[in-house]
């Protein structure tokens, strides 16, 4: 008959592997939103419907300290 302190340390391990996939894959859906959110802030439709990202943009351009063009001139 096996004890339970060895079935306790064959379960362990499990568990142990089971929360560290669980938080793997809480991970990898974290990650993918920001991605997610990344591509929908800079599509099109986005700017479109947003008044103040194209000045945002803008800002961010200049920021890195590349020419920017006027927005509407």
């Amino acid at each position: 008959m096996v004890s339970f302190r060895e079935s306790i340390n064959n379960i362990y391990p499990q568990i142990h592997y089971g929360l560290i996939e669980l938080i793997l894959k809480i991970l990898k859906i974290i990650f993918n939103l920001d991605r997610l959110q990344h591509a929908l802030r800079s599509s099109n439709l986005y700017k479109k419907f947003s008044g103040q990202s194209g000045q945002n943009l803008a800002k961010l351009v200049n920021m890195r300290g590349n020419p920017i063009k006027k927005w509407g001139n």
